[in-house]
């Protein structure tokens, strides 16, 4: 996908500027969706949201403009969800009274976000391109919202309107090739009413029927079916759910706001704060039984799964001492736990790429796009000569 990336941009910069504005929002939603399951969510709100800002002109592009600002909308709110776990993950880290702020704000809801759940409701009010959303591939639905993100639009348009529509898909697509995306979206609407008998069941049918690429929906299966055994009291069949989550997409405990049981190692001095402002996060839970292990050591910070076996262990950041080139005064001892606590975060739920913050933003094209261009126009002008 980083490679592709890369490559899309690389063919946007060689192209001539009225050719660039036929695709360039379509491309940032693109990079916004290998930002969100590498963890980060900033950057991929920041894409999607210029995508909204800057739209696309309409000239050789086959899908209609509703489409493109429905999916748009759709990757916005899918990325401002997963910023507001972010923030609830960086608020852990502070003391008790920012922490309190935070709680009483977030009584209120985030009108933003409603907002976009509007836009993506209207963008769907079309028949056609509801049922075309919910039937997996086809070209007149909200194109740019990938398979695996379909079950984010159920708590958008209520489980009445999903069930629906799928009933009316289910009986347009009555094919084998279709079971598994259905049984997908069933076991969705299933974990929305917190049926979790009917989490178990679908979402096996689901997993068998699927073909071998769809992984990343496979991972969100699987983080359902860990809720439904562990919402049944069964932990041991919820880790073993959890644990191939881990494996395959740790991003999507963010999106679906999930918290992980855990038990935390004895520790004292900083490494003791470390693991108490993780004990208050929300991607985890103390359990005095089984569960993943948060072991915290003076300069490290793993995540491990049941046997032991290492998911993620986050180096501690390098503490800012004095000023640092930018002028910026040196951490304090709150600022520097935070930033110890939100390197393991990012790295532990988000799939890693091993890409340094200069190859993030050489996949952005904003900082080679120009100078492609102006190569390309001397170019020109040399064979003109």
């Amino acid at each position: 996908a980083v490679s592709a990336m890369q490559g899309m941009q690389d063919a946007l910069a060689g192209e001539d500027p009225d050719m660039r504005n036929q695709k360039r929002a379509d491309v940032d939603a693109s990079f916004a969706l290998l930002l969100l399951v590498s963890g980060k969510a900033q950057e991929a709100f920041d894409k999607v949201d210029r995508a909204l800002k800057y739209p696309d002109r309409r000239g050789t592009i086959s899908t209609s403009e509703e489409q493109s600002r429905g999916s748009h909308t759709t990757l916005r709110y899918v990325s401002r969800k997963v910023l507001a776990q972010r923030e609830a993950e960086r608020v852990s880290s502070l003391g008790f009274w920012d922490r309190f702020k935070h709680w009483w704000q977030t009584l209120f809801g985030d009108p933003d976000l409603v907002l976009d759940a509007a836009g993506i409701r209207n963008a769907l009010s079309d028949h056609e391109r509801l049922i075309s959303t919910v039937r997996p591939y086809l070209d007149k639905g909200l194109t740019g919202v990938p398979t695996w993100m379909t079950g984010d639009l159920i708590e958008v348009l209520g489980v009445g309107v999903m069930e629906a529509a799928l009933k009316e898909a289910r009986e347009i697509d009555a094919y084998p090739g279709t079971e598994g995306y259905y049984g997908f979206l069933s076991t969705e609407i299933a974990y929305q009413r917190s049926d979790r008998d009917e989490v178990l069941e679908y979402g096996k049918i689901a997993r068998e029927a699927l073909p071998q690429m769809e992984q990343l929906m496979k991972a969100r299966l699987l983080a359902l079916e860990g809720w439904a055994h562990d919402d049944g009291g069964d932990t041991e069949s919820a880790l073993a759910d959890w644990t191939q989550v881990m494996e395959i997409d740790p991003s999507v405990f963010r999106r679906l706001g999930m918290s992980l049981p855990a038990q935390f190692s004895l520790a004292s001095g900083l490494a003791g704060e470390v693991v108490d402002a993780l004990r208050r996060s929300p991607r985890f839970r103390e359990s005095s039984g089984s569960g993943f292990t948060i072991q915290v050591e003076a300069g490290q910070t793993c995540l491990l799964g049941t046997l032991g076996e290492s998911f993620h262990c986050a180096p501690w950041p390098a503490r800012i001492e004095g000023e640092d080139e930018e002028g910026n005064e040196k951490q304090t001892d709150q600022e520097y736990l935070t930033s110890i606590t939100e390197s393991f975060h990012e790295g532990a739920f988000g799939l890693s790429t091993g890409l340094s913050g200069s190859d993030w933003n050489s996949l952005d094209g904003t900082t080679t796009s120009s100078k492609k261009a102006a190569k390309k126009k001397l170019e020109s002008l040399l064979k003109k000569d």
